[in-house]
């Protein structure tokens, strides 16, 4: 959303909607410039043409955006993923209708006191093979997840997708518990996610790949097809998914 305060003229409010977020693919860099002090300084004394506008406008948007990247990490994740993650993401259909068929039988109300029927019948959605820049930004998250035989359906957060090290990472930037992850290309699976956990007592220290995982976070993602990416995350019996609100 525009930080309209931070930006006494109007025009170079419309100016950025219109022009400079559509044309750089990154909703969130007009945040961004309007975020940035040196922005503000210069749109609140601004009183010129449009031309110079536009020209002042696409010169601190090269200078608050990112760079761009390739869409995902070109690394094959098998390489990095220990034996034990690299099964259980070959096989992670099978393993989610399992904890979904658990979930069902579970039956019941979740940490919130709503029905854990939704969750016994997420779609497994569509393979996200295309450029994750459309989505770029800061985007609501949540994770959804069993527990001692409850379903933990959490509290919205945030979590930001963005370009980083010739590749892209969804990042949990909110809350006690957080997580960090890559995105890797797969022919045959889509896009593999391989990353960690962090709390606030634990720094994240990346995807281990030594065997214990305890703090490892492996998943595949999907997208829904309407709003909605999918980190579907592979457990013997154990249903974890996490939800990330995109749009179409």
């Amino acid at each position: 959303m525009i930080r309209v305060a931070c930006v006494s003229n109007k025009f170079a409010v419309d100016f950025l909607r219109r022009n400079i977020a559509p044309r750089l693919l990154f909703d969130h860099l007009v945040d961004r410039i309007l975020d940035d002090p040196r922005a503000c300084a210069i749109f609140r004394r601004m009183r010129f043409s449009s031309f110079a506008f536009a020209a002042v406008a696409v010169a601190l948007s090269a200078l608050t955006a990112p760079v761009r990247a390739q869409p995902t990490e070109e690394r094959d994740w098998r390489e990095i993923a220990t034996a034990r993650d690299r099964d259980r993401l070959e096989r992670w259909e099978e393993l989610f209708a399992a904890a979904q068929v658990w979930v069902a039988k579970m039956g019941g109300k979740d940490s919130f006191g709503n029905s854990t029927r939704p969750f016994s019948s997420i779609p497994l959605g569509r393979p996200v093979s295309e450029t994750p820049d459309r989505w770029a930004g800061n985007r609501r998250c949540r994770s959804v997840s069993t527990y001692d035989e409850v379903v933990n359906a959490r509290s919205w957060f945030r979590c930001e997708i963005f370009a980083s090290n010739g590749g892209w990472r969804i990042e949990k930037t909110t809350g006690s518990v957080r997580f960090q992850a890559q995105l890797f290309s797969d022919a045959k699976l889509g896009t593999v996610a391989l990353g960690g956990w962090s709390t606030t007592q634990r720094k994240y220290t990346g995807y281990s790949g030594n065997g214990t995982g305890e703090w490892d976070l492996r998943a595949m993602l999907r997208h829904d097809g309407a709003r909605m990416l999918r980190m579907f995350v592979p457990h013997e019996l154990r249903y974890e998914v996490l939800e990330i609100e995109v749009g179409r």
